[in-house]
């Protein structure tokens, strides 16, 4: 009879933490294009976004007035 437990491996050749437990974000980035050295500071003001309402085609605001800000880092 055939085992039916689960594998830890994908495909079963590669293991689970291999397949899945690579951080990208401490990878070396060798794509120099990516990087941001120009914009420290990403800022938005008074930000609405109104979609028609999928039941009664009426204007729907899904963001009102919003403001935000993100830095770089």
């Amino acid at each position: 009879m055939a085992s039916t437990a689960p594998s830890n491996t994908v495909n079963d050749s590669v293991p689970h933490e291999d397949a899945f437990g690579i951080d990208i974000e401490q990878k070396v980035v060798t794509d120099g294009h990516l990087r941001n050295d120009t914009v420290n500071t990403f800022s938005w003001n008074d930000i609405t976004v109104t979609v028609k309402d999928s039941k009664t085609g009426e204007p729907k605001a899904i963001l009102d007035n919003v403001s935000g800000i993100a830095q770089a880092g």
